[in-house]
């Protein structure tokens, strides 16, 4: 038997899926993440599935990379920052960088079109 996600091939540009880490130099500021090393600018989407609740999707502002810090390294991750009352990470769906997979939209037409209502904990 094929698995659903042996079936379903659906082309989606502007859709990223990759692991998070921690910004340990300190360099990003609160609702900031890096992806690949700044290729990726402008408000972006993030969610971890499963998506259960509206805020489980949260906007965040990508940043260009930092040269003058160890970011050089970090190609295929989404750093998170480690600013704030609470992590980004935690406000989709409970996630954590244990090796959580996160998924970026950077579509602008799709970013634009979403309102986030941040949950209140």
């Amino acid at each position: 038997m094929i698995e659903a996600s042996e079936k379903i091939n659906i082309l989606c540009l502007g859709v990223s899926v990759m692991f998070g880490i921690i910004d340990e130099y300190d360099v990003l500021e609160e609702g900031e993440v890096l992806i690949c090393n700044g290729r990726i600018t402008g408000e972006v989407l993030v969610l971890r599935a499963p998506c259960m609740f509206p805020g489980d999707i949260q906007k965040a502002t990508a940043v260009a990379g930092k040269p003058d810090k160890a970011f050089t390294c970090l190609d295929q991750v989404l750093v998170f920052s480690a600013k704030g009352d609470r992590p980004l990470a935690d406000m989709l769906g409970g996630g954590d960088l244990d090796g959580d997979r996160f998924h970026i939209i950077h579509e602008r037409e799709i970013v634009d079109a979403v309102t986030i209502n941040r949950a209140r904990f």
